[in-house]
């Protein structure tokens, strides 16, 4: 309180009991009075809030903050000032008045349901009351600085536009009419799109963590984004994202199992924010949700052979769940075992031997049938598949055709040939070599070596021969048979 120095410190130390005794006398004869305040109250403390920032989703509330350090107010003056006319003299009377603060308010309505994305300040407010009507209410706004400092909240709002993945063989080709054919148009990217709509399916190797590309809008503030789906492999957490269009590196929380699947499974996208940093709850905004994503889980990234949709959906749909690369190339060679015909061959495009299955279609010969049960094994990323020979032979060998001149030298030179069930000339047994186990080509089983195969099909039903120009069984000096190895 500031007072002039013409005011006597008697009048000040008595001026509450004179400002009484005058309200309770008024003047009377010579003597007038008024009164006024000669000084307004004033903020002496701004207070503090007990915290300034809130987050929430767009829909969502807050809870505002309180006092934490109140606010308070100096006080302020009242003057009754006296004149007497009769002997031409005046005096004043000075009053503290002071102030009462009131409860803390906004200076706009705080929404319990924000309706739309953004950083929203509130200024708090506290209202100074004087204990006098003749001085003015004082308002504090809440706070350091000027005007004060706000509370400001932040309402997220994200929205998942696209997701590519960056852990995926490519390239997969968009091509599903026949086996044989190869197509020419890939996937295109990115695999997910919420507009124009794009969701295509994905090959990606089994036991390895997926990786995506996730482009989102968002505005607020930033957050963590997760992923959450019905395929373990297929969920996602903690990738920070900040605020604008913006696309970011997201890899799966745990890797795909260690096995050939068909996996298909949508993403529901979150942003997460909240927690005591931000003084609020955690809270998860749903940001959309993308797919259902097909996943073809191959053993490795295929190899050899164009990968089009119609040989990887074939592929993983027969090993589905399989976790044994014996157990695969078992159920390849199974599939095909059936589809035995000696006398037509597509080994320059074994692929067709799919599109004439058996029982439908036709059948191929040995070198057709594990040419295709390799090139199957190729797609599925098991490139230790190969195809060799199991042949005729005098010995263990059985890795190559054996010729000789006839011993009574009556037919010249002579070759080592199988003769099936029907007395027909095979030059050899081939085979789908694959991780050491031998399946030959329309017999039934898997074998540990070439001979094994020999061995197998002269006990069910085929013979050895020597055979001079052009298909005659050499029988003296023979032997015919020639015995097994």
């Amino acid at each position: 309180m500031k007072l002039t120095p013409k005011i006597p410190l008697a009048f000040l130390l008595l001026g509450t009991t004179l400002a009484a005794w005058a309200q309770n006398n008024p003047p009377i004869g010579c003597v007038t009075h008024t009164a006024d305040c000669c000084m307004q109250g004033n903020v002496s403390n701004k207070g503090a809030l007990s915290f300034y920032t809130a987050i929430t989703c767009v829909g969502g509330g807050v809870t505002p903050p309180t006092l934490a350090t109140p606010v308070t107010f100096n006080p302020g003056l009242r003057c009754d000032n006296y004149t007497d006319t009769c002997n031409n003299t005046n005096w004043t009377v000075y009053t503290s008045v002071p102030y009462t603060a009131g409860p803390l308010y906004w200076d706009a309505s705080i929404s319990n349901a924000f309706t739309s994305c953004g950083v929203f300040p509130f200024y708090g407010k506290v209202d100074g009351t004087p204990s006098d009507p003749l001085c003015s209410k004082v308002t504090a706004t809440v706070g350091p600085g000027n005007p004060g400092t706000p509370f400001t909240v932040s309402v997220v709002q994200a929205e998942v536009e696209a997701v590519d993945y960056w852990s995926d063989y490519i390239p997969f080709y968009n091509y599903t009419a026949d086996f044989a054919g190869n197509g020419t148009t890939t996937f295109s990217r990115p695999i997910w799109q919420r507009s124009p709509a794009i969701n295509n399916p994905v090959v990606q190797p089994q036991g390895q963590a997926v990786g995506l590309y996730v482009t989102i809008n968002s505005c607020g503030a930033g957050f963590k984004l997760i992923g959450l789906s019905s395929v373990p492999g297929l969920c996602f957490t903690n990738a920070s994202v900040g605020v604008g269009n913006q696309r970011v590196t997201v890899t799966a929380s745990v890797p795909l199992a260690t096995d050939v699947d068909v996996l298909s499974g949508s993403i529901d996208w979150y942003a997460v924010i909240g927690g005591p940093a931000w003084n609020s709850p955690t809270q998860m905004c749903y940001a959309g949700t993308s797919g259902p994503h097909t996943n073809y889980v191959t053993w490795a990234n295929p190899y050899g052979s164009i990968a089009t949709l119609r040989r990887i959906d074939w592929a993983c749909n027969l090993v589905k769940g399989y976790s044994d690369i014996d157990a695969i190339e078992a159920k390849i060679h199974d599939t095909l075992v059936h589809d035995f015909d000696l006398d037509s061959n597509c080994v320059q495009n074994a692929w067709i031997v799919l599109d004439n299955l058996y029982p439908q279609g036709q059948g191929y010969d040995c070198v057709s049938l594990v040419t295709c049960h390799m090139l199957v094994s190729w797609t599925l990323g098991l490139t230790d598949a190969s195809v060799n020979y199991a042949c005729a032979s005098t010995d263990s060998a059985c890795s190559t055709q054996e010729t000789r001149p006839c011993p009574g030298g009556v037919h010249g030179s002579e070759t080592l040939y199988f003769l099936d069930s029907k007395g027909r000339l095979n030059n050899y047994e081939a085979c789908c070599v694959a991780d050491t186990w031998w399946y030959p080509g329309g017999i039934p089983g898997r074998y540990s070596s070439a001979v094994d195969v020999t061995r197998y099909w002269l006990t069910n039903g085929a013979t050895q021969a020597w055979i001079y120009p052009d298909t005659n069984r050499c029988t003296n000096p023979g032997p015919y048979p020639v015995p097994s190895p």
